[in-house]
C-alpha cells in the first residue's frame, strides 16, 4: 500500500540511467557546465538547491523517462528539447502555487508522446489535453488540493488508459474528474483519501459507474483513512452503497473497500447477486472499523462462494453467532479460498465454526480477525486439532467437493 504522497517512478529499460542527488557540491560546476549526455534516455532527479539550476543540461532529446522529485523552472523546456517523453513523474508533497500549477499545466499540455505520467493534481486545460492523447496508458495522480468547478465540462474519452490511481487529501478533484470523464479502456482503478466524508464517497461509487468502464474494470481498491469529514452532520447509520453502483462491472477480479468510519451495505441477497454479477472475483475485502451487526450469514456466504470458484482472498463480516447451516448435511467445498478475514464478526460456538470452515473452507488454515484477543484465536486452534486429526487417519464426515459446472 502506497502513502498518499508517493509516486513512483515506471520501470524502463534505457541505455543509462544518472541519479542525481544531493550530493554535487560546488566543486562539481565546471563538470556539470561541460556536462551533455546526447543518448540520455532515462533520469531521476532529486537535486536541491544550489545545484538543481542544472537540470536543462540533462534534458536531452532522446530522454525517455523522467522523474523530477519537485516542480523545477526547467520543466518549460521539456516540450521541446524531450519530443520523444514516455514517462513523466513528479513528485510533490505540498499544495502547488498557481505558478507551480500553470507550468505544470503547460508542461503536461507540451508532451504530445506520454504514456505514464505521474504528478499533482492538474487543472482543466491539462486534463483536456490527456484526454486526447491516444498514447497515455497510466496516469497517478499524487497529494495536493486543487479545485475544479467547471462541472459542465466534458472531456474526450481517455480511449487506452489502462490505470488510474489517485493518492490524495480530499476527495473532491478526483470527483469532479471522474464526472467529466469516460474511460472505456479502463482496467484498474486505486485510491487513497486522506478525507472522504460519506457524500463524497456516494458521488465517488456513482461517477466511477458512469465512466464507461462497465466491461473493461477489473481491479478496483478504495482506501479511505479518515471518513469522518462531517459525520457530525451525517446520520450514525449510513452504510455505503458500493455494491449496488459496481453490479455492472463485469470483469472485477479485485475489489478491496477499506472505510474508517462507514460500513459497506450488504446482506445475503445483495450479496449473491454480486457474486453472480463477477463470476471472475479473485480478492474482495469490504472492511470498515464500524462494530454493526453483520447481515451476511454462513447460508449466504456459501450460496453467493458457488458463483465464484475462483475467489482466493476474502474480508468480510459474518454472522457467526446465528448459526445457519450444518457443514456436515452440505454437499459443498469451495476449494480455492486460502485467506479469510471476518473482521470484528463476534462469536459463541467456536467449536460449530470450526468444523464449518474445516469442511466447507479445506484450504483455509486460518481465520484472521481483527481482535487481540478473541474465540477467533480457539477457531483457529480447533483447526488446527482437526487437520491434525485428518492427518492421523482420523475420520470425520466430509462432505463432497461441489463438481465444477
Amino acid at each position: 500500500m502506497k502513502p498518499a504522497n508517493s509516486c513512483v517512478m515506471p520501470s524502463a529499460s534505457a541505455q543509462s540511467i544518472y541519479h542525481l542527488t544531493e550530493i554535487f557540491t560546488s566543486s562539481h560546476s565546471s563538470l556539470l557546465r561541460r556536462a551533455w549526455f546526447p543518448r540520455l534516455q532515462s533520469l531521476l532527479w532529486q537535486v536541491e538547491a544550489p545545484n538543481n539550476i542544472y537540470l536543462h543540461l540533462f534534458l536531452s532529446h532522446t530522454l525517455l523517462f523522467f522523474y523530477l522529485s519537485a516542480i523545477h523552472p526547467a520543466l518549460k523546456s521539456i516540450g521541446t528539447h524531450c519530443a520523444s517523453l514516455e514517462a513523466l513523474t513528479i513528485g510533490d508533497a505540498k499544495d502547488l502555487t498557481a505558478d507551480e500549477s500553470f507550468l505544470l499545466s503547460e508542461t503536461i499540455r507540451s508532451c504530445t508522446q506520454l504514456r505514464h505520467l505521474g504528478c499533482p493534481p492538474l487543472e482543466w486545460e491539462a486534463w483536456n489535453h490527456l484526454s486526447n492523447l491516444p498514447t497515455l496508458l497510466k496516469l497517478e495522480i499524487g497529494s495536493g488540493n486543487l479545485s475544479l468547478d467547471r462541472h459542465d465540462f466534458k472531456f474526450a474519452p481517455f480511449l487506452n488508459v489502462t490505470i488510474l490511481n489517485f493518492y490524495v487529501q480530499k476527495a473532491s478533484h478526483t470527483i469532479t474528474t471522474l464526472e467529466c470523464s469516460e474511460f472505456p479502456s479502463l482496467q484498474q482503478f486505486e485510491m487513497h483519501v486522506q478525507v472522504m466524508p460519506f457524500a463524497q464517497a456516494e458521488q465517488l461509487f456513482r461517477a466511477l459507474s458512469q465512466c464507461n468502464a462497465g466491461h473493461t474494470l477489473e481491479y478496483i481498491v478504495i482506501f479511505s483513512f479518515d471518513s469522518d469529514g462531517d459525520s457530525e452532520e451525517e446520520p450514525s447509520d449510513n452504510s455505503l452503497t458500493a455494491i449496488t453502483q459496481f453490479l455492472h462491472f463485469t470483469q472485477l477480479r479485485t475489489l478491496g473497500l477499506v472505510f474508517e468510519n462507514y460500513p459497506v451495505y450488504l446482506d445475503n441477497d445483495l450479496l449473491l447477486k454480486a457474486m453472480s454479477s463477477w463470476p471472475n472475483i479473485c480478492y474482495m475485502t469490504l472492511a470498515n472499523h464500524q462494530l454493526r451487526l453483520p447481515t451476511i450469514t454462513f447460508r449466504g456466504l456459501f450460496d453467493g462462494l458457488r458463483l465464484c470458484p475462483h475467489l482466493d482472498s476474502l474480508q468480510l463480516h459474518v454472522d457467526a453467532i446465528n448459526i445457519d447451516i450444518d457443514p456436515e448435511t452440505e454437499s459443498f467445498q469451495h476449494t480455492s479460498l486460502q485467506k479469510f478475514n471476518v473482521g470484528f464478526s463476534n462469536i459463541e460456538d467456536v467449536e460449530a465454526i470450526a468444523r464449518i470452515i474445516f469442511f466447507m473452507l479445506p484450504s483455509v488454515e486460518q481465520v484472521k480477525h481483527g481482535y487481540e484477543d478473541n474465540n477467533w484465536d480457539k477457531v483457529n486452534q480447533h483447526l488446527k486439532h482437526l487437520r491434525s486429526s485428518a492427518a492421523l487417519g482420523i475420520t470425520h464426515s466430509t462432505p463432497e467437493p461441489a463438481r465444477a459446472t
